[in-house]
């Protein structure tokens, strides 16, 4: 089975592309969030001057995008270089001088004082994230949502950076709310719990009771100087990813600098409390117009005490989803309300103008009603309806072996950065589909054990050879290799997950 010999530049699919010539064959196109390849060796080289004119004018747009970057973070960047180096020197000092004084307690390892020096465990890495402040504690809260991806001893260390980071003072809390409300506080509340119910990367939360009404709310109250460290540290990871990809035009294809600017834009969208009240009151509506608020809720905001910085909400009561040994206290069948929080999430997608991109045990509760409640609505994703209906019609055209309708639909949901011969792209993609349905398979079925504790096991043979020739071709159409990637990483972890263990359910709401 041979494939075209002309490629995608975007994707390298064969006879696809209405290429361009002359200045504008190297010219950057911006990416987007999936997989991009480089051009293939088939599409004819650049003379040196054209390449070293694209190299130039790409090496100009790079000092000018840094220029503005720069300019956008002011003296932030020198305040937050000198924070760095203190949290590291502070926590560095900490561990050295308890490893010297005590080692067992300094790491995992016995040690002998003043003669070893072991490297730090996830404690200290710990430490060090908390006192690099908001950008580093969202990490954290990834490496404790992850259990798949990372070891069982960081995953349980940073458990703390979902809701128990190091709190700020309360009187720093009261002057925020009484700057922000532009009252004091005992017109607003009857009474305000000194004592945080969480404290997160980017914000405090504490209880209250609403004055009048006596309603139990929680005031969410944002940290001060978040601001100034996220545009810190995202300006300096975006601006790095910059400067990789032009010196290692390679890693383009792994489009880091789109994904980067994604988690800048909605990280830095965050910080805004009228954004997230938004958010809450489109999911309250989606949950309420579908039926759904006997099963899940999230929690009514207060706007009349909600600002940008502060967030007055309904107080759910509730344990954490995660916590098993509550849950059954609670319900009867804690898989079933792990299932019914998925589901509402998934319907989400699609139901909701926006849906909770930012899924872990500390914004997840199982009610003391039974219902699901989400909260945290601060990090969001929109799925546009163009693509929600392009994303139908290529699942349906897979079904119907309409190849030109996937091909369109692959091209509306934005899968190619350069325009494309959609009838050609349809032919390729017929390729590989044709190809893959006419693999030689053989059930090779195994027994063993004598008649009373006999098992049988099945497994699927398939020629090498044809593998070999579909995966020689899969190179040249890349975006099919990328589906089939994202399918078995899909599937892989759907079938790894247990429904009962909801860290590993939880990892793949996080991931999907």
């Amino acid at each position: 089975m041979a494939l075209s010999s002309a490629t995608l530049t975007a994707l390298r699919l064969p006879s696809s592309v209405l290429r361009q010539h002359g200045s504008n064959l190297g010219q950057a196109v911006p990416s987007r969030l999936v997989v991009r390849a480089q051009a293939a060796s088939s599409i004819p080289s650049q003379g040196p001057d054209i390449a070293r004119a694209e190299r130039v004018k790409e090496f100009n747009k790079l000092l000018g995008d840094v220029a503005k970057i720069a300019v956008s973070t002011g003296p932030r960047g020198a305040v937050r270089l000198a924070q760095g180096i203190e949290a590291f020197v502070t926590v560095g000092g900490e561990y050295l001088f308890q490893l010297f004084t005590n080692p067992e307690s300094a790491t995992s390892q016995s040690a002998t004082p003043g003669l070893s020096l072991t490297p730090p465990g996830p404690a200290q890495l710990r430490r060090l994230f908390e006192r690099l402040g908001a950008t580093y504690i969202k990490l954290g809260q990834l490496i404790a949502s992850a259990p798949t991806l990372f070891p069982p001893e960081y995953v349980k260390e940073f458990q703390s950076c979902l809701d128990k980071t190091p709190p700020i003072p309360f009187e720093d809390i009261k002057a925020i709310v009484r700057k922000e409300l532009g009252r004091p506080l005992e017109e607003v509340y009857d009474f305000v719990d000194p004592q945080p119910l969480a404290s997160a990367s980017i914000a405090q939360v504490h209880a209250a009771r609403l004055r009048g009404s006596q309603k139990e709310v929680v005031i969410k109250v944002l940290k001060p100087g978040v601001e100034d460290i996220l545009t810190a540290d995202l300006n300096f990871l975006y601006v790095t990813a910059r400067v990789l990809e032009f010196l290692n035009p390679e890693l383009a294809r792994t489009s880091l600098v789109s994904i980067l600017g994604d988690i800048r834009a909605s990280m830095l969208e965050e910080v805004d409390f009228r954004k997230e009240a938004l958010n809450i009151e489109a999911f309250r509506n989606y949950v309420d117009s579908l039926g759904l608020s006997n099963q899940a809720t999230a929690p009514a905001v207060y706007r009349h005490c909600s600002t940008e910085r502060v967030l007055t909400m309904e107080r759910l009561f509730g344990v954490p989803l995660t916590d098993l040994v509550s849950i059954r206290s609670i319900v009867p069948n804690p898989e079933t309300t792990l299932i019914t929080a998925l589901n509402v999430w998934f319907g989400s997608l699609l139901a909701c103008e926006t849906f909770h991109a930012d899924v872990h045990a500390g914004n997840l509760l199982v009610l003391n009603d039974g219902r699901v409640g989400f909260i945290d609505f601060g990090i969001v994703g929109r799925i546009s309806p163009a693509t929600w209906a392009a994303v139908e019609t290529f699942f349906t055209s897979i079904g119907n072996g309409q190849y030109n309708a996937m091909a369109a639909a692959l091209v509306q949901m934005g899968a190619t950065d350069t325009a494309v011969d959609i009838p050609s792209f349809g032919r390729d993609l017929e390729k590989i589909f044709t190809a893959v349905q006419d693999l030689d398979t053989n059930v090779i079925i195994s027994t063993a054990g004598g008649p009373q504790n006999a098992t049988i096991a099945a497994s699927l043979a398939v020629d090498e050879q044809q593998v070999n020739n579909l995966l020689l071709d899969v190179g040249s159409l890349e975006l099919a290799a990328c589906m089939i990637v994202v399918a078995l990483t899909q599937t892989r972890l759907a079938l790894a997950c247990d429904v009962s263990d909801t860290p590993a359910v939880m990892t793949y709401l996080f991931l999907g």
